[in-house]
């Protein structure tokens, strides 16, 4: 038997690192309409404490071949003051920009859109409040 202390956990092969634990807090929108488009209610961004974002909602259009388009989200302190944009990441993503998207190609259904995005990570304690800025269609 092995004995384990500190914060190290006992693997096959190796003692490693138990990563520290992630502090998140979320943030969501009621009913959102640019355009054709349309985001339910509930749409959320969930931040961690080590700098990621993570984005999850349901969207559609009237129109077929549309997309939904957030060309910045702001993060501000608790006076209302823009600190930073999220840092659009992702298999979607080759640059880390600050827009984000979803191809909407067929107007009768509805899609989950997963995203994901990045943040100074020194800043989630001053985080206060998100803004959605330049959504369209």
């Amino acid at each position: 038997m092995t004995d384990v202390t500190d914060e190290r956990t006992w693997s096959n092969t190796e003692l490693s690192e138990v990563p520290e634990a992630l502090e998140s807090k979320w943030y969501s929108w009621g009913l959102i309409r640019a355009g054709d488009c349309t985001m339910f209610e509930g749409a959320r961004w969930t931040l961690y404490s080590n700098g990621d974002a993570h984005f999850d909602a349901t969207v559609t259009s009237g129109d077929d071949n549309d997309s939904w388009i957030i060309r910045r989200v702001a993060l501000k302190d608790g006076n209302g003051a823009i600190m930073a944009f999220l840092s659009h990441y992702g298999p979607w993503s080759s640059d880390h920009n600050q827009q984000f998207w979803k191809d909407l190609p067929d107007s009768s259904q509805r899609y989950r859109w997963f995203d994901f995005g990045q943040f100074p990570r020194e800043l989630f304690h001053q985080i206060r409040s998100m803004q959605l800025q330049g959504c369209s269609c």
